[in-house]
């Protein structure tokens, strides 16, 4: 693509030039996004206080909207993507951290503060891991990308994919991935959750596993409604969930 000035962009494919009306930015949080600041991301040292909407408000004369990047992501999947026919739905991302996003009737629910659907940071066993900004045990110590990574090193697995080929790795992923997906189906009760992130690249290794863990999981009752399913737009979900973000605000 290229840029013409502040408000138009041309796609080189189609040769069409288009009308811009605002910027979405998906960001890594925690963030202030009354004021457009980045504050202190785990997965961005260094990034403190950042205010990314003034200078880009400035620079290109448009409105700019800050979101924390699985909200965007999860609006993305909700409203073009696996959740795209449901009026509920959670968005958990499994990737060098693991976040979520709850979407209800095309709408994000971002809480009191902007942290609702935060599940990384939820204990899943108090006794640990230690992280170091996170809670001892939290989820994100357990699933994501770089806990991983982790365990392979220590397991002496050259990647992600050959440690959750080992059946007692990968049933201890899905059983921590699982406990975090059953305690939002038990608080918020979606109709859906999607799962994206780089890990679900190895999904076709643990992903039935995890389905039916989910199942033990949550109240009897509520066993035949669980309905988990894989991103659509995989690593587009951020960027078209911050294009639609104008239209939520």
């Amino acid at each position: 693509m290229e840029w013409y000035d502040s408000r138009f962009f041309t796609d080189r494919s189609t040769s069409t030039e288009f009308h811009l009306s605002n910027i979405g930015i998906a960001a890594p949080g925690p963030l202030d996004t009354k004021n457009g600041l980045l504050l202190s991301p785990p997965n961005l040292p260094g990034w403190d206080e950042v205010d990314l909407v003034t200078s880009l408000s400035s620079a290109f004369d448009l409105p700019v909207f800050l979101e924390n990047d699985a909200n965007a992501a999860a609006l993305g999947e909700a409203l073009y993507g696996a959740g795209r026919h449901s009026s509920s739905v959670y968005y958990v991302t499994v990737s060098t951290g693991i976040g979520g996003g709850y979407v209800y009737k095309k709408q994000l629910i971002r809480g009191a503060n902007g942290y609702a659907g935060e599940i990384g940071n939820t204990i899943i066993d108090s006794s640990g891991p230690l992280h170091p900004v996170l809670n001892k045990g939290s989820l994100e110590g357990y699933a994501s990308g770089t806990a991983l990574q982790s365990r392979a090193n220590e397991r002496h697995a050259s990647s992600i994919e050959r440690l959750l080929a080992h059946p007692q790795e990968r049933d201890r992923f899905t059983n921590h991935l699982a406990t975090g997906l059953a305690n939002i189906i038990h608080t918020i009760d979606p109709e859906v959750i999607v799962v994206g992130g780089g890990v679900t690249g190895s999904a076709d290794l643990y992903w039935e596993a995890l389905v039916e863990r989910v199942r033990e999981l949550v109240y009897p009752s509520l066993r035949s409604t669980v309905d988990i399913r894989l991103a659509e737009l995989k690593g587009q979900a951020g960027i078209i969930g911050a294009a639609a973000l104008d239209g939520v605000e």
